[in-house]
């Protein structure tokens, strides 16, 4: 498999990787905000609905004729409210969307904290109207609890605005995917390209050779980086600077061979052929020559 082929699948399997797991935390971050924010919509209306003058009033005379048309009116007034249930502390209803249903108890087994304890709260629960969202508030008069207010929003509803959210979460993953293949394989392209289109193997194989070559050369060949720092010296030059059997690799050439010449054809760039000198007792005659990349002088070698 060619490098730039592997570089690209890489590159691909890890933004995928990355952006799934993101887009799980954003789809679940996003689906509790937005339960989060219905159940503070759902427990804003109930508290209207609870602090309301006529219901109390239909609670205590007990006619659902005095809130049963309040109850339809609010129904339809309330954004993401579905339905509005008022019933007194038996759970009787004495308020709902549809006629039929007063004067019968709430369903869903879920009321048991509201008249028990009088206590505010949401829940998830299964009604004669489906699976839904509720929200529960206390009806108080003089102190005393005579009843509750239940609003509540179709969980189909919920779920409807799940999978919307999971739609848009996984299209934008599969765009992002597609994005970033095509750009990691431009990218792979590049590095390939820098690599003077060579492939993973034919770098090793070239590196191996010029280690041979290095190894082998009876000469002494020196090179420095643009750091000024020795980036190749076979084993023939540490032996003409004395360092036999010493790693010389990274350290600066003014410290190991100042009269090298090597900084100054890196600072200008133009060769410099039969330089003379005597270095520790030792005659080196030396043809200096500038390693440029582009127009960029990237490093001088000396062979002596």
């Amino acid at each position: 498999m060619k490098l730039n082929t592997k570089v690209t699948i890489m590159i691909t399997v890890l933004i995928s990787m990355t952006l799934m797991l993101s887009g799980l935390i954003v789809r679940e971050w996003g689906l509790e905000r937005e339960r989060e924010s219905l159940e503070t919509s759902l427990m804003n209306a109930s508290i209207l609905i609870a602090d309301s003058d006529r219901v109390r009033r239909g609670l205590i005379e007990q006619n659902s004729d005095i809130i049963q048309p309040y109850v339809k009116s609010m129904t339809k007034k309330l954004k993401l409210v579905d339905f509005i249930t008022v019933a007194d502390m038996n759970s009787i209803r004495f308020g709902h969307i549809y006629d039929d249903r007063l004067g019968k108890k709430v369903s869903g087994g879920d009321d048991d904290r509201i008249v028990n304890s009088g206590e505010s709260y949401t829940s998830v629960a299964m009604g004669t109207l489906g699976q839904s969202l509720r929200a529960f508030v206390p009806i108080f008069h003089e102190g005393e609890q005579i009843g509750y207010v239940v609003t509540g929003s179709f969980y189909s509803e919920i779920l409807l605005h799940e999978k919307e959210l999971s739609y848009i979460v996984l299209v934008s993953i599969a765009l992002s995917i597609i994005i970033g293949g095509y750009g990691a394989g431009i990218l792979a392209r590049m590095i390939n390209k820098s690599l003077g289109n060579y492939e993973a193997e034919e770098i090793v194989n070239l590196f191996k050779y010029q280690n041979a070559i290095l190894s082998s050369a009876r000469e002494g060949i020196l090179a420095i980086d643009t750091h000024k720092n020795i980036s190749i010296a076979n084993e023939s030059a540490r032996e003409i600077l004395k360092y036999k059997g010493t790693d010389i690799i990274g350290m600066p050439i003014e410290t190991i061979y100042p009269q090298s010449g090597l900084v100054e054809v890196l600072e200008t760039g133009q060769e410099e052929i039969g330089r003379e000198q005597f270095y520790k007792g030792t005659y080196i005659l030396s043809n200096i020559k500038p390693i440029t990349s582009g127009t960029q002088v990237v490093g001088p070698w000396l062979p002596y």
